[in-house]
């Protein structure tokens, strides 16, 4: 079984591939870190798609490197975690 790590404010996320990939995406950002990673943050509320961002190994996105737009969204994401997004998990690209 293939498990990813998530890793944000300390907290740790499992979860299966799989499951992951199931979920529609409201937001994917085109030219994918070159590192091959993406956070991903899974919606809470049935209104909300997943919200997808380009990433390094640990999970960090560059604000610098993303459009104004992404950068909001992450920062929505982050802070609607436990409210509208669950905590983001760290997925390895094929």
């Amino acid at each position: 079984m293939n498990r990813n790590i998530g890793i944000l404010f300390g907290v740790l996320a499992y979860a299966d591939s799989a499951v992951a990939n199931d979920i529609p995406v409201e937001t994917t950002i085109t030219g994918h870190s070159s590192n091959g990673f993406e956070l991903r943050f899974r919606p809470l509320v049935c209104e909300r798609g997943m919200l997808a961002f380009p990433c390094d190994p640990r999970g960090r996105v560059d604000l610098n490197a993303v459009s104004d737009r992404t950068k909001n969204d992450y920062l929505f994401a982050r802070a609607m975690v436990g409210r509208e997004y669950a905590v983001p998990v760290l997925q390895q690209l094929p």
